[in-house]
């Protein structure tokens, strides 16, 4: 990297109840949540929670209704877009076609009043830490989906803003170029150390990228941690999903003298009693990563060996029941044969895919 890279003037970025209305809709309910200075963040959930709304909130797109939004303590809320000093990199192709590669990197830069001897200057330097040289002369319509990626997140970077907002920059990209990119963006948000919030729906990336999650359901935020705390605890059972493979069992929470049972089709599970008893009687989820289901001697669970299965993960056997999925990294099973099952860490959801214990 350059040695000017960490010039910047990082921001910390904060939304404190920020609402947003839409036809008596509500897209985002009362969000809140901090960006500190350098920090790269990730916004998690499912389709329609509200992850792209808060970008384009951040960004001044869309106007919100209620609540503030803060870079530094000032508010920023009322503030036009050209005056907030971000970059944003979306999924699709925001390049200027009728601009090569080095006039792409170039005009921010002369929008914003640098001189044509600087700007020249930081395209070189910038392109050669960036490996964009080879490509400065070429036309965007002749680059590859990768190659047009970096050049948009090399231009978005180079004018070094206060606030890098990403709006799943790598979804469509083939898996190799997908895993290249992303080494390189944690480098790039690293080595100029500006703030910035990434929305992603892949586990590889959110897992593996931002310092901290911020979780998002129905235009409010469930749960703000670290990417490994997410995914040992997820809030909700979207997330749960979202952040790795998971096995699902589905029954019924009943109570028999000895305590709580988890009822189902060939499913008869004891679980510790500090699940509410309001739940009693109630359908439920459980759900376990393949790294916490072990194929044991005595297990508390009798499930059939099926298919091996290949994921992020690696590849997983599955364990089938009548109540549902589990996988396994135990691999050397017969298909079709019956295994005992131990389960040393789990999650239970309700109906609605709330967290119970």
């Amino acid at each position: 990297f350059t040695s000017d890279r960490r010039t910047l003037e990082m921001a910390r970025i904060t939304l404190d109840q920020v609402s947003r209305t839409v036809d008596g809709n509500h897209i985002l309910d009362g969000v809140s949540f901090d960006a500190a200075e350098g920090e790269f963040v990730g916004l998690i959930g499912g389709s329609g929670a509200g992850k792209t709304s808060i970008i384009r909130a951040i960004a001044g797109f869309d106007p919100i209704t209620a609540g503030s939004i803060l870079f530094d303590g000032d508010d920023m809320t009322e503030t036009p877009t050209r005056d907030r000093d971000i970059g944003i990199v979306t999924q699709g192709n925001t390049l200027f076609p009728t601009k090569r590669v080095r006039g792409n990197l170039l005009f921010p830069l002369w929008a914003r009043g640098v001189s044509r001897e600087e700007a020249q200057a930081r395209v070189d330097a910038e392109s050669r830490a960036n490996a964009l040289t080879h490509i400065l002369d070429r036309w965007p319509a002749t680059l590859s989906g990768g190659e047009q990626q970096l050049t948009q997140i090399a231009r978005a970077l180079i004018r070094r803003p206060r606030v890098f907002l990403m709006d799943e920059p790598l979804a469509n990209l083939d898996p190799p170029t997908r895993r290249r990119l992303r080494e390189e963006l944690v480098g790039l948000q690293h080595g100029y150390g500006v703030t910035a919030i990434y929305v992603a729906n892949r586990a590889d990336e959110i897992m593996n990228m931002p310092d901290r999650l911020v979780a998002i359901e129905h235009g409010r935020v469930i749960q703000t941690a670290t990417p490994s705390e997410v995914h040992r605890d997820p809030a909700s059972l979207t997330i749960a999903r979202l952040t790795g493979e998971v096995g699902t069992l589905r029954g019924t929470l009943i109570n028999d003298d000895n305590g709580l049972v988890l009822s189902g089709p060939d499913l008869s599970l004891r679980l510790l009693p500090s699940v509410h008893p309001r739940h009693i009687g109630h359908q439920v989820t459980l759900v376990a990563r393949s790294k916490d289901v072990r194929v044991t001697a005595s297990g508390a669970l009798t499930m059939t060996a099926g298919a091996l299965t290949y994921g992020g993960s690696g590849s997983m056997r599955e364990l089938l029941s009548p109540a549902g999925v589990m996988y396994t990294t135990d691999r050397d099973l017969t298909e079709g044969c019956s295994v005992s099952v131990w389960l040393d860490r789990w999650h239970l959801y309700d109906a609605d895919g709330h967290l119970i214990s």
